[in-house]
């Protein structure tokens, strides 16, 4: 773990995990997160022998705060500057971004494809609107988010954090120190970051780039998914040349709250387009 120092002054918190020489995989995690809800995938990736990269997004966890000024072009930008300083642009890397991170994935394939072995598209999408009522619900979610994200409402969460932990880990079986770590850790996001990446999220509209991407392409989507309906994971398989569907009983955190329905999918995926 350490930090990394972005052309933009930004100071970026990482961390590495596998063997210095393994096959490099990047992790993305997506709005409102941090690297460490990546926990559950690293053990896997790493067991098989990969070397394994998260990061905190600049203005999430314990990464300095994020330029005004940042949108998706920026943010390929860092993500070629990060795989560049922690040796992943050596040879083409095998790039997993969920959610959000999907979406920074695909932009950075865009403007950089030779950082690109293949790619793993984790309950992401293409078009956040694509209906009345969710451009009607996401194009007036701002404020109230910024307020969510606000000191006042994160206090008040923090004092609840124990009830929350652990219902959580009742309904799904998960560590409750564990859970309580990735809800710390989610609430570590600036309000204001919070609210001008959702702003970008509901600009965002790729329908019409997808079919350019030319790299071994899983996409896993949740049938309970409300952010990223699984839809569109069955839409981006069909735009996607060289992509492979999976969609399975789970929620927007299945990563997390069922790993053992993602991971089987993505290391197989690894083992025929990104062997060691």
């Amino acid at each position: 773990m350490g930090w990394l120092y972005l052309s933009s002054g930004q100071r970026i918190y990482y961390t590495a995990h596998g063997p210095a020489d393994g096959r490099g995989v990047l992790l993305l995690h997506g709005w409102c997160a941090t690297g460490n809800l990546w926990s559950e995938q690293v053990e896997a990736l790493v067991h098989e022998g990969y070397r394994v990269i998260t990061i905190d997004s600049a203005g999430h966890g314990r990464s300095s705060k994020r330029n005004d000024d940042v949108d998706m072009d920026a943010m390929a930008d860092f993500t070629k500057e990060i795989c560049e300083q922690t040796g992943l642009a050596d040879e083409p890397a095998a790039i997993i971004g969920h959610s959000a991170g999907g979406a920074i994935a695909m932009a950075t394939y865009f403007k950089y494809p030779e950082l690109y072995s293949c790619m793993v598209l984790l309950q992401t999408g293409y078009k956040m609107c694509d209906t009345p009522l969710r451009k009607l619900i996401w194009e007036n979610a701002a404020p109230f988010v910024e307020i969510g994200f606000s000191t006042p409402a994160k206090l008040i969460s923090r004092s609840l954090m124990n009830s929350f932990a652990w219902l959580a880990s009742a309904i799904y079986g998960t560590e409750p120190a564990k859970t309580r770590a990735w809800i710390m850790d989610i609430q570590r996001t600036r309000s204001k970051v919070a609210r001008a990446e959702l702003e970008e999220i509901v600009r965002h509209d790729i329908s019409d780039r997808l079919p350019s991407i030319k790299v071994p392409t899983l996409i896993i989507g949740g049938t309970f998914d409300l952010l990223a309906p699984a839809r569109q994971s069955i839409r981006m398989g069909e735009l996607i040349p060289d992509s492979e569907v999976h969609i399975r009983p789970m929620n927007h955190m299945g990563k997390m709250l069922k790993p053992h329905l993602v991971n089987p999918l993505i290391l197989d995926f690894l083992s025929r387009h990104y062997p060691l």
